[in-house]
């Protein structure tokens, strides 16, 4: 049906619908309305229609009724079987410019490029992909991103929170969506405020000891040994490690400079640094004596002559855990969590033998049944 969209300017009082044919007027002063919206709910479209599809108001009741005439014909016919109603053929053409879906699509094609040119991570535009696919695209999929508003995007934070996932993948979809706004601002005009959200873990981060990290190694195939120790020894990530080659190793360091991300090498690290790391003599003199065959820009480890996918270790790492009854640790918490929880440890150790005798403790023990080493219950 028609609606006015604006009251009598004399009295302010509502338009009354005379007949069909002679459309709303105002009954004590005959002003007549200037602007109309058509009302589209009963076509399963969720929007009124303010203009018809090239952008033209509906400033006379008439053309309004003509195009709702053109409407329903095409709806009649859909039913009937007789075609199909296209909702977007009604809809002014700027309206269609601002929907959500074809602006991520075409958003999303730039950072597929950006990652084919290694100016963005492979893995951050995939992330980025399942994000909308998955979670934005169903929930705004035909919305004007101009009415994403802080009233939208608390309702998308609940609907997330009734999914039950972690608060750090909430967190990220939202931000997926903060950082496709903006990439957007000049037709947003004014960014809507996000909530604030503190990531907390399903579960307690777990890492292993030097001793556990020692049995993986006894039991992983010895095809994947020397890159496994390589990651418990530096802490370094898997996709690091894979890139690394033959000529990597200097002066008993071994130097970082580029990653895989999945499966695209970049020539550079996530960080953007290049870190020359020492590592013991005996791991090095392996390393030198794997590398002997290998040309200088052959890959370090490599199955098959190719090399290594970006689940392998991960998988290798995994096996082994369930072969030791360990519960199982990713492979970053058994590298990189664990490299940092032992030198902390470690440390912390070292401080207790060094405060005991400052102190004059002949028992360790004393000092570490008597005194704070943790921070805990120091008066602020």
């Amino acid at each position: 049906r028609i609606l006015p969209r604006e009251k009598c300017p004399i009295c302010a009082q509502s338009f009354q619908l005379i007949a069909e044919k002679d459309g709303y007027v105002c009954p004590e002063h005959q002003t007549r309305p200037t602007r109309y919206i058509i009302y589209t709910y009963p076509f399963g479209m969720d929007r009124y229609l303010y203009s018809d599809p090239y952008g033209n108001p509906f400033t006379d009741y008439f053309n309004a009724c003509r195009q709702l005439e053109r409407m329903r014909g095409q709806w009649d016919d859909a039913k009937r079987g007789e075609g199909v109603f296209d909702p977007d053929k009604w809809i002014p053409r700027k309206a269609v410019f601002y929907r959500f879906e074809p602006l991520v699509k075409e958003w999303i094609r730039g950072y597929d490029l950006e990652a084919r040119r290694d100016a963005k991570s492979e893995m951050y535009v995939q992330h980025l992909k399942c994000y909308m696919d998955d979670y934005l695209i169903p929930k705004f999929k035909k919305y004007d991103i101009r009415k994403i508003r802080k009233k939208v995007i608390d309702e998308l934070y609940h609907d997330l929170l009734e999914r039950d996932l972690a608060t750090k993948t909430i967190k990220n979809i939202l931000g997926a969506l903060n950082t496709f706004l903006k990439a957007h601002i000049e037709i947003v005009q004014v960014l809507p405020s996000f909530p604030t959200i503190s990531v907390t873990p399903k579960k307690e981060k777990n890492w292993l000891g030097t001793e556990k990290q020692i049995d993986i190694l006894g039991v992983v195939p010895e095809k994947y040994q020397l890159a496994i120790e390589l990651l418990f020894d530096t802490g370094h990530r898997t996709g690091e490690i894979r890139a690394l080659k033959a000529r990597d190793l200097v002066d008993g360091c071994v130097v970082f400079s580029r990653a895989f991300s999945g499966n695209r090498l970049r020539l550079r690290t996530k960080t953007g640094k290049v870190k020359s790391m020492r590592v013991s003599y005996g791991l090095y003199t392996r390393l030198v004596e794997h590398c002997k065959d290998k040309q200088p820009d052959d890959f370090m480890f490599t199955i098959d002559g190719r090399y290594m996918g970006p689940n392998r270790l991960y998988r290798v790492v995994k096996k082994a855990c369930v072969d030791l009854k360990i519960e199982h640790v990713p492979v970053s918490q058994a590298s990189r969590h664990s490299k940092v929880s032992q030198i902390r440890q470690q440390k912390e150790i070292e401080a207790l033998h060094e405060a005991a005798r400052q102190v004059g403790h002949s028992n360790i023990q004393t000092t570490e049944r008597h005194y704070s080493i943790d921070g805990t219950g120091e008066v602020k």
